[in-house]
């Protein structure tokens, strides 16, 4: 499943990136997928440690594979999850 995300930015919010990216749409999906892959990384890094302090098998299958089990074994929650079961402050 792919996402779509939509922003909308001020004429001066985007002259502003003009000023610092040559193409500014190109910069904003790089910036996006260099995000995405630091969190894929991060995942993945938290997974393969929780299976190997379990003495578990980690499985082949490279980064994808593994952030899909992190999520589908609960061994990671998204942000969202996180905040959520955390609370409000002070409680």
């Amino acid at each position: 499943m792919a996402h779509t995300f939509t922003i909308t930015i001020s004429d001066e919010d985007y002259k502003g990136l003009q000023y610092v990216a040559a193409d500014p749409d190109t910069w904003f999906a790089n910036m996006v997928r260099a995000r995405c892959d630091s969190g894929k990384k991060d995942v993945q890094a938290v997974y393969l440690q929780a299976k190997s302090d379990a003495g578990e098998a980690i499985p082949a299958g490279g980064v994808d594979a593994h952030v899909n089990a992190a999520y589908d074994e609960g061994i990671v929650k998204t942000a969202a999850q996180a905040n959520a079961d955390a609370g409000p402050p002070g409680a």
